[in-house]
């Protein structure tokens, strides 16, 4: 084999291939080949071929470790040194592992429609380099391969703090501050963008929302249920008020996983009723959180002067002002109701009988 190979000539179906022509015995053969799908969609369970052959589950898994035990020696691994030095190099640009989805994926979207028989070659290489880890999937983690053990405990360490700080801030972040947060965890300023998040992307506990914004699976701003999270999520993401119809028109472009079309009307139902919202205009809504108050404009001058005392009329326009997108003249005709509010002879407004 050439000591010189581009990702284009890497053929992990050839190259498994070629590895298990050493194998003098046909079963060894016949059932790492199985067992790893190599040239196919998937591997074969222990059971199944057990079956054919007429023996145990437990002898089969002997036959794979005694095969993968002699195709693993030193002499064997360095004819295909340039095959695995490819891999190698991959990993060395996510910070030396990878999600085996992805892995998989980029190692062998080069084929096509065929890369699918290279999947499952690509797996069997991988599990005889001496160099790589395997961490098969937990209820953190997702299938990921590493070069080495103590990459792979780092990796799993960074992403574990990076949860526990995502908890506490309850705020989801965009991918600039999800870097910044991710390198102070990882001790490593000059840890590139594509290293930190091949370590995000191992956890199964932190995602990416359709807006480009990380957090916590669970989040109903990072993995919606439902119009009411999806308009939340918008809400997040734009930062400002914004009529129903404009939330329904974003909830759509968005492309959330279910697809689902989002009507006006319905949007405009779920907004009323989620208290998460509050209404600021004919048809705006903006967040609670934001500081918006719910009620009326007359609520808002109730609770303005309950709070702040007596007050001159440009004083109240300019706070109600900031909580609703009403004209002057609205506030106007509600501070002149004179069941609710008096002004004494220096123009200053109270509530009536405080």
């Amino acid at each position: 084999m050439s000591a010189n190979l581009n990702l284009k000539q890497f053929n992990p179906y050839l190259t498994s291939k070629d590895i298990l022509k050493l194998l003098s015995n046909k079963r060894t053969r016949d059932v790492l080949l199985r067992r790893f799908g190599v040239g196919k969609k998937q591997g074969e369970t222990l059971e199944a071929i057990g079956r054919d052959y007429g023996i145990s589950r437990e002898r089969v898994r002997q036959i794979e470790n005694d095969g993968l035990a002699i195709l693993s020696k030193k002499e064997i691994l360095n004819q295909f040194k340039p095959a695995l030095a490819i891999v190698s190099h991959y990993l060395n640009q996510y910070s030396s592992l990878r999600r085996e989805d992805l892995l998989l994926g980029d190692l062998t979207n080069h084929f096509g429609a065929k890369s699918y028989q290279h999947q499952g070659a690509l797996r069997f290489l991988l599990t005889l380099g001496r160099d790589f880890y395997f961490h098969p999937e937990d209820n953190n983690h997702y299938n990921f391969w590493a070069e080495g053990e103590k990459v792979a405990h780092r990796a799993i360490s960074v992403v574990e703090n990076l949860v526990n700080l995502l908890k506490s801030k309850k705020q989801a972040l965009d991918e600039k501050g999800m870097m910044v947060l991710g390198r102070q965890v990882a001790a490593s300023k000059n840890l590139s963008n594509k290293a930190m998040l091949a370590m995000i992307e191992i956890s199964r506990k932190i995602e990416k929302n359709n807006f480009g914004d990380y957090g916590l699976v669970g989040w109903s701003e990072i993995t919606p249920k439902g119009v009411k999270d999806k308009a939340y999520s918008v809400f997040r993401k734009g930062q400002k008020p914004l009529h129903f119809r404009k939330v329904a028109e974003l909830i759509n472009l968005a492309n959330f996983t279910d697809r689902r079309l989002a009507h006006p009307q319905t949007v405009h139902n779920e907004l009323i009723k989620d208290p998460r919202f509050v209404l600021v205009g004919r048809g705006l809504y903006a967040l609670r959180e934001w500081g918006y108050e719910s009620g009326t404009v007359r609520d808002l001058i109730m609770n303005l002067l309950k709070n702040s005392g007596s007050l001159h009329k440009e004083a109240i326009v300019q706070s109600v002002m900031a909580q609703r997108k009403v004209r002057e003249n609205t506030i106007l005709v509600n501070l002149q109701n004179r069941k609710y509010f008096v002004r004494n002879e220096k123009g200053v407004y109270n509530i009536k009988g405080a």
